[in-house]
């Protein structure tokens, strides 16, 4: 999968890297999208993430985990105009399923 971001994929040298690496982003390049759902299709069981704390507990985490999780969260972009100095923020926030014959109040 790496080869749809990387025109040059293995390297004889830190210099040949440093030289050639290449890196092409697609113009609406979402991670969501085109990196973990990638995985996840192509690859459900590879870890994707750990997630350790300092008591010593972990959690490993498959990309289709990953997508799952993330399937249920929506980016919101806020921007706050109204100051000097433009201030952004990315709120996710959980999307509720549609349910058939339900009415459901937003929560927000």
């Amino acid at each position: 999968m790496v080869e749809r971001f990387l025109s040059q994929t293995s390297f004889s040298s830190q210099e040949d890297f440093n030289k050639n690496l290449k890196i092409n982003v697609p113009e609406n390049f979402n991670f969501g999208y085109d990196v973990v759902d990638a995985w996840a299709a192509e690859q459900p069981d590879k870890k994707a993430l750990l997630w350790t704390n300092d008591k010593g507990e972990s959690r490993q985490f498959s990309f289709a985990e990953m997508k799952r999780y993330t399937d249920m969260l929506s980016l919101i972009h806020i921007s706050e105009p109204t100051r000097r100095t433009p201030i952004s923020y990315a709120v996710f926030c959980l999307k509720k399923k549609k349910k058939t014959g339900t009415l459901l109040k937003d929560s927000i």
